[in-house]
């Protein structure tokens, strides 16, 4: 039992250290992203890398947070409003290409967002299901 919980810990580490460096990279590129005539390009300077850090930092800190033992009612609220940063940054991130875009070409766009939205929640759905079959199994095991 105490290497599951090791192996848990590291997994649980790996999987934020990834959210945070792409975090960091999403925010990098979006600030490099530059439209001209011909198509979009990425300007990387030293901008980049300070959006690199802001957008790697906080998500260490928000997780910190979300993973928190606390039990007292402040850190149930940080812990809430962290999780709520997290999905709206997520859907800000979403949405910021959309400056791009003719407005003549707004709709067509907007249909395709819809189905790559729909797409996404239904393969949320079907994880979060799956997840909670398998903690149901392993309930009953044990």
């Amino acid at each position: 039992m105490n290497v599951e919980k090791g192996n848990e810990r590291g997994l649980v580490r790996v999987m934020i250290l990834g959210m945070a460096l792409a975090c960091g990279a999403l925010v990098a590129s979006l600030q490099a992203l530059r439209a001209s005539p011909d198509g979009f390009y990425l300007r990387f300077s030293w901008v980049s890398g300070l959006g690199f850090v802001c957008g790697a930092l906080p998500v260490l800190w928000l997780w910190k947070l979300v993973l928190s033992d606390a039990a007292s009612p402040r850190q149930r609220h940080l812990r809430r409003a962290a999780k709520w940063v997290l999905l709206l940054s997520a859907v800000v991130a979403f949405l910021y290409p959309l400056r791009f875009v003719p407005r003549e070409k707004l709709s067509e766009v907007g249909v395709g967002l819809g189905l790559a939205v729909c797409v996404l929640a239904l393969g949320g759905t079907i994880l979060w299901r799956i997840s909670r079959f398998l903690e149901e199994e392993e309930t009953e095991e044990q």
